[in-house]
């Protein structure tokens, strides 16, 4: 029951206690609750919603949901995020679509853009560590634009005669380089 309190205590916060995360995604996570003003109410309907999502891999019966609400209240109300944790976040809130961009600005003035839309549709699957590994076929994976890499990305997975691509792994989609998160 004391995750219970901790979900109360963010969300009763008005910055969502963005003052205390400690890194950035936990940040951004906080910021994201904000902008969305989530109150409790919301909360709740979120994770009734990511419980009984098939593509969560959360069993039916009343032990399993019970088990995943606590830890998923914990996982989302701690100071610091993984990516993972992050990820499990995106899937909670239930967004059609997530895009992060990034841009880099270098000390002679260039400026780079990294976009990467993430596939929150596709089944998680944990294997026990803070990263996830799913085989899918190319048509599902996430999008990665990076230009300056294409030399490297056809070394790293040329010609995937299988269609099928793992995370950590990048190839080509209609001349974008792709990456599975």
């Amino acid at each position: 029951m004391q995750e219970k309190e901790s979900v109360k205590s963010l969300l009763e916060n008005s910055d969502k206690r963005i003052g205390y995360a400690r890194n950035t995604l936990a940040m951004v996570w906080r910021e994201i609750l904000a902008k969305q003003n989530m109150s409790l109410s919301g909360w709740d309907m979120s994770m009734e919603r990511y419980l009984r999502n098939p593509r969560n891999g959360i069993m039916q019966d009343s032990k399993s949901k019970s088990s995943a609400r606590g830890n998923l209240n914990k996982e989302l109300t701690r100071d610091v995020m993984s990516w993972r944790v992050f990820e499990k976040g995106l899937r909670f809130l239930g967004p059609v679509q997530v895009r992060m961009k990034i841009e880099l600005e270098w000390q002679n003035k260039t400026m780079e853009e990294f976009v990467v839309t993430i596939d929150t549709n596709s089944p998680m699957i944990e294997n026990g560590d803070d990263e996830e590994i799913i085989e899918e076929p190319i048509s599902n994976l996430v999008h990665l634009t990076i230009p300056e890499c294409a030399d490297k990305i056809e070394e790293v997975a040329p010609n995937n005669a299988s269609g099928k691509i793992y995370y950590g792994s990048f190839g080509k989609q209609n001349g974008l380089k792709v990456m599975r998160f």
